[in-house]
């Protein structure tokens, strides 16, 4: 499993999963829209962004004192960025409604599965909730914890959900880690508590095709007195460091980035006002024996900057077709697919050759579409194929047959040193069902008490099977 891997999100990202989601420039333009039809119009001492002045440069100029400026007008410039930073979070609202309730493209789902199994740290710009949503519409499970992966454990709890009331409380499941460096559209604080003492999340279940926000007056009640906490993409973020929490999360941010081994960009430009984030990158790329994913439709600015921070340039690896966003999670799936190859060529079936075989989209115990027993064993040129049985098992997954005298037998089953015996020089595994093909990204051993077998081998497809 590739250790210190670290993807960074940005609006292109978002946008990849819905075409709702606006990008930066898009977002400014909509936001000065609004406050238009508001009536708020903008004077000579607002300026405006452009070609020549980006989004961030100018929100940077209207949240500072400018010294040219009487006080007068840089109060007015205050005003204006105060209701622009209020604009921002209503239009992403919107957008990020309108893109759950529409299916996630099949490619989020193996995106956050890779993460999952390589523990990677994702650090995201984005205010939105579309990646814990497509954790919180799959099934990934953790074998160690034996429960699914919930949105709170990719934030490590931070921050906490309020004290309302008793929450179960529990170790975290093993899995990546989301560090939301600019706030959520889901986080909420007093304003100008630079304590982070009244800074939490919603206890929200939002999920793709079922959009879950949390009633006003349940809000009221919970989080009193509170605005939302997005920090607006402004080139130096000044007073917000002063929240413990955004510097904790950016410290992490900082560790992660200085300890990757390789780090994806995916749909982030890494735009030049973003004074922050080139200088938090710096060092992590200079001098360093490092690979760098440049995921995006328009990559060469992006490339140029990287080679300015002082990455070598034939350590960067470019995904810039019209879908690369797919393109990338596809290939991190297929990456992983060979990496459990090798593992079972090495040690993962030593322990229990006779175990049996099963393929689990989520909790192993379940029936149904989520749970098949491995049938029969195959090798197609480099691929191990674990064809699936056709019918699901009434009861808990279990190699046992029943017979008729009431005894039971075990069924001729493929055991796990089959597996071992026909991996050779695969450099994949899938599995072929009735109606399809799922790549297996992962495997782990389970001891059972169900049936003739106590030990089990389970395999965890990518994608979310025929839900």
């Amino acid at each position: 499993m590739e250790a210190r891997h670290v993807v960074v999100l940005g609006a292109g990202f978002s946008r990849a999963i819905s075409t709702a989601m606006p990008l930066t420039d898009e977002l400014g333009r909509r936001a000065v829209g609004l406050l238009a039809k508001e009536g708020r119009r903008l004077n000579a001492s607002h300026l405006t962004f452009g070609p020549e002045l980006s989004f961030e440069s100018w929100l940077s100029l209207l949240s500072e004192e400018q010294p040219q400026l009487s006080d007068a007008e840089n109060r007015d410039n205050a005003a204006l960025f105060a209701h622009l930073r209020d604009a921002i979070g209503g239009l992403l609202l919107d957008a990020q409604r309108e893109a759950l309730m529409q299916p996630a493209p099949t490619w989020l789902y193996d995106l956050v599965s890779v993460l999952h199994r390589r523990r990677a740290t994702v650090i995201t710009l984005n205010y939105d909730i579309l990646v814990e949503a497509g954790v919180q519409s799959h099934e990934i499970w953790d074998p160690e914890v034996r429960r699914r992966v919930q949105p709170g454990d990719l934030l490590r709890n931070l921050p906490a959900l309020p004290h309302i009331g008793a929450r179960l409380v529990g170790p975290l499941c093993h899995t990546f880690t989301l560090l939301k460096l600019h706030g959520s559209l889901d986080w909420w604080a007093v304003p100008n508590d630079f304590s982070g003492a009244t800074l939490n999340r919603e206890d929200t279940h939002a999920a793709f095709e079922s959009p879950d926000e949390m009633p006003v007056e349940q809000r009221q009640r919970e989080l009193p007195g509170r605005e939302r906490f997005i920090i607006p993409p402004l080139s130096t973020k000044g007073s917000y460091y002063r929240n413990p929490l955004t510097r904790e999360l950016w410290q992490q941010a900082n560790q992660a980035l200085t300890d990757a081994a390789r780090i994806s960009l995916v749909g982030y430009s890494l735009p030049p006002a973003d004074l922050v984030m080139a200088n938090m990158l710096r060092p992590a790329l200079s001098n360093r024996d490092i690979t760098v994913d440049v995921v995006n439709p328009d990559p060469d600015a992006l490339i140029k900057r990287l080679i300015g921070l002082g990455l070598a340039a034939d350590a960067i690896n470019v995904t810039a077709d019209s879908e690369c966003v797919r393109s990338f999670a596809r290939s991190l799936c297929e990456e992983a697919s060979t990496v459990l190859a090798e593992e079972l060529r090495q040690s993962l079936l030593d322990d229990s050759p006779d175990a049996a075989l099963a393929v689990a989209w989520g909790a192993p115990t379940a029936v149904g579409g989520t749970a098949r027993r491995v049938a029969e064993l195959s090798v197609r040129d480099t691929t191990l194929e674990l064809v699936l049985e056709r019918d699901p098992p009434r009861g808990d997954v279990t190699a046992a047959r029943r017979e008729h005298d009431g005894s039971s037998s075990r069924q001729r089953l493929p055991s796990a040193a089959e597996v071992a015996d026909k991996i050779g020089q695969c450099d994949r595994v899938i599995a072929r069902g009735a109606d399809h093909d799922h790549l297996i990204i992962a495997a782990w051993h389970e001891g059972r008490t169900v049936g003739a077998n106590a030990r089990w081998v389970f395999f965890a497809p990518a994608d979310r099977g025929d839900r």
